[in-house]
């Protein structure tokens, strides 16, 4: 009765999938608010401590909340260790320089994240395994990665089918320089474009591989349905179509990880 009384304080599920960001500034500001209140409690330590303490109250109670509310994993990770970070990187007494230069590392990292709400999470080549069994038995088979991040999968599958035409898509700036780097350090024939994948058309590819977010997939599934090929795949990686379950082929990968196949002929 307790949590069900409580839960009607926390904000609507749908709201949390669409704007986690938001929820997260305001998760943190609450949270420390509270800590302030509790502050006092904290005024038998060394004045040094009393900031430490403060920051890790902010972050337990900023990891539950986030917890509570159904938001990310990333998302409350970085919740539950942002003000412990703040504390030890300003006890390190860094010149100011570098709190700038940080900040524009960051932001070449995490342009998805301001510009579409997508935050860079790399998969990994267990799910890459799983994706390779579906590659169309083609003698080029054209393949699009979204959101490439460091562009692991477009690499490790142009490495595995040479004659394949691979494109990784990524508009964050860092990643895509370190993907389009690595690929020519590997010597993998694949392309990376720093580019928003609704500026590509999805009728040139035979399979499609995206890791977003739950936030973008509407207009995903609204793109692929308009352009995907008859004879196309599409698969997402933990996140499905909102509303499509009928039409959507599911696989597990492990154990709370899933891909979901979505075409225009389920049964092909």
């Amino acid at each position: 009765m307790l949590m069900k009384t409580f839960s009607q304080f926390l904000p609507k599920r749908e709201f949390v999938d669409t704007y986690p960001q938001y929820i997260s500034f305001g998760i943190l500001i609450l949270a420390s608010v509270i800590s302030l209140l509790i502050s006092p409690l904290f005024e038998s330590f060394a004045h040094e401590q009393q900031f430490l303490l403060l920051a890790i109250s902010i972050g337990i109670i900023a990891g539950l909340m986030s917890y509570l509310c159904h938001l990310p994993s990333w998302w409350q990770r970085i919740n539950a260790l942002f003000a412990v970070t703040i504390v030890l990187f300003y006890r390190l007494e860094l010149p100011p320089w570098s709190y700038l230069l940080a900040f524009v590392i960051l932001l070449a990292i995490y342009w998805n994240t301001l510009m579409t709400r997508v935050p860079y999470y790399p998969s990994n080549q267990e799910v890459w395994q799983v994706v390779e069994k579906w590659m169309p038995q083609t003698q080029t088979p054209r393949v699009l990665e979204i959101g490439s991040g460091l562009g692991g999968f477009s690499r490790y599958i142009s490495k595995l089918y040479p004659n394949a035409h691979c494109v990784g898509l990524e508009t964050a700036p860092l990643p895509w320089l370190l993907s389009y780097l690595f690929s020519k350090i590997e010597r993998a024939p694949c392309i990376f474009k720093r580019k928003n994948y609704t500026q590509e058309d999805f009728s040139q590819y035979d399979l499609i591989y995206a890791f977003l977010s739950p936030a973008a997939m509407p207009e995903l599934y609204e793109k692929a349905k308009v352009e995907l090929n008859d004879q196309a795949k599409i698969m997402s990686y933990m996140f499905s179509w909102p509303g499509q379950e009928a039409s959507i082929q599911t696989i597990d990968v492990s154990e709370g990880e899933q891909l979901f196949i979505y075409s225009k002929h389920p049964s092909l």
